[in-house]
């Protein structure tokens, strides 16, 4: 240390001052879907957020409802925000299994199609996958092709989810252009 530098007794007792951005690279995964459901609860667009990641989350880290589910528990507007607070930017082998939930819980009902489904991750996108988030039919000719990989045997837990019969036909029909990103 040099004579002009100094250390406070702020910086000793809370540590050194961080630029917001690497002091949320630091968080855990749970704090950031803290922190995603937060921001989005300011936002005056939504009606009301809700934090539900961790096991059984069934693909949605944080709802946020644009109406009230009450009013239409069947059929209500939301956005799906998918936290993913990892070291490297995300990529398209980091996420498959998250296409396969989202479309195999909109199948069985448990829930109705999001308007917007994001990834929210701190350290970014790649390249490959902001590619093709880009290209709504390229994507789901991609997922179609990883299926069998990355899907159909992680989607739950208990039972295999083939690609096959009236999943496939909803899989075909599917509007894959509401997935994106925020990073």
């Amino acid at each position: 240390m040099s004579e002009f530098e100094y250390i406070t007794s702020q910086q000793v007792s809370i540590g050194k001052q961080m630029d917001p951005i690497h002091r949320i690279k630091l968080m855990s995964p749970d704090e950031w879907e803290i922190l995603t459901e937060e921001w989005l609860d300011s936002k005056d667009q939504y009606h009301s957020t809700e934090q539900v990641g961790g096991a059984g989350d069934m693909g949605r880290d944080v709802i946020a409802y644009i109406d009230n589910p009450k009013d239409n528990p069947k059929n209500y507007q939301w956005d799906c925000y998918q936290c993913k607070h990892y070291n490297k930017p995300l990529s398209p082998s980091d996420i498959w299994t998250e296409f396969g939930k989202i479309i195999y819980y909109t199948f069985m009902n448990k829930f109705p199609i999001p308007n917007n489904y994001y990834f929210v991750a701190p350290q970014g996108i790649g390249s490959s996958l902001s590619s093709l988030l880009k290209d709504a039919v390229k994507l789901k000719e991609e997922v179609k092709n990883v299926w069998e990989k990355y899907c159909q045997d992680k989607i739950t837990k208990t039972e295999s989810i083939p690609l096959v019969n009236d999943l496939l036909v909803y899989f075909n029909q599917f509007d894959f252009s509401i997935f994106d990103k925020i990073v």
